[in-house]
């Protein structure tokens, strides 16, 4: 989760433009342990999770993607 944070912050300060290769390769290495430890079916709902997340700025509205198990 420091991982996540550290994103979020870094993307809140620096804006869109902050984020290289770094972002890319933290959300392939999640995918992939969400894969492998739950099976593609839970990385599937992860990646549904996600847009609604991005679509509505939060799951739960705050902007904020705490809400995601």
């Amino acid at each position: 989760m420091l991982a996540v944070n550290s994103l979020m912050d870094t993307y809140k300060h620096r804006g869109p433009d902050a984020f290289d290769d770094d972002a890319r390769i933290l959300f392939l290495a999640v995918g992939s342990i969400i894969a492998r430890t739950r099976g593609p079916e839970s990385l599937h709902d992860a990646m549904e999770a996600l847009c609604l997340a991005v679509e509505t700025e939060g799951i739960d509205g705050s902007g904020s993607l705490s809400s995601v198990n």
